[in-house]
């Protein structure tokens, strides 16, 4: 099995061959760490920039994470069996807004990166966050918005989640288009993304 060939599967959308070379690496558990770094998530980073400069559209965004979710399924029992999960992280688009491309991708590559990420959706109100950190204790939410209109929502998941007491039991990432370093500043957010590809390192600095 090629890195190449995986990576190449992820780019084109291709769900079925992202599984086949999955089934490939997992006959030597040892390689799922290297497949996904340097498969998967550059597939993904690739993605993401050919997204952001207008060279791929929705719809082949999504072929592409669902390739990568076609090979993260595969991957997935192996990751249970070493107890590879880094922790847990609870993302959602924020009420007031259904654009997921971003959170999408986020996600992704959360989970190239060991993460267990619990996906909460579109149009999230605040008070369905602060259920789901009370129920799953996640490690990491993770709020985005791309319309500038659902910034307020933003803000005020993250006053419902300190007034809720959960506050310092969670560190709080923002992105999204809509969102910018100053913003997250101001509401008091842990970190910041500028994109999706941000979320793993953000993550993975609030565990450390």
């Amino acid at each position: 099995m090629s890195l190449i060939e995986l990576k190449q599967a992820v780019i084109e959308g291709n769900s079925k061959m992202a599984r086949a070379l999955a089934k490939q690496v997992v006959e030597n558990p040892s390689e799922i760490d290297h497949a996904i770094d340097q498969g998967i998530k550059k597939a993904l980073e690739t993605v993401g920039v050919r997204f952001a400069k207008g060279e791929y559209f929705i719809p082949d965004v999504m072929l592409s994470v669902l390739a990568a979710n076609a090979a993260f399924k595969i991957f997935k029992p192996f990751f249970k069996r070493q107890g590879a999960s880094v922790g847990t992280v609870l993302m959602g688009t924020v009420e007031g807004d259904i654009h997921d491309i971003g959170k999408n991708i986020a996600i992704a590559l959360l989970q190239a990166g060991g993460f267990e990420v619990v996906d909460l959706g579109v149009d999230v109100p605040p008070s369905q966050f602060v259920s789901k950190i009370r129920k799953l204790k996640p490690q990491v939410v993770g709020l985005s918005a791309l319309l500038s209109t659902a910034l307020t929502s933003i803000e005020r998941t993250v006053v419902e989640i300190k007034e809720a007491g959960l506050r310092d039991k969670v560190k709080i990432m923002v992105g999204g288009s809509a969102v910018t370093p100053e913003f997250a500043k101001e509401i008091g957010a842990d970190g910041y993304g500028a994109d999706a590809t941000d979320a793993p390192k953000l993550a993975q600095g609030f565990i450390k």
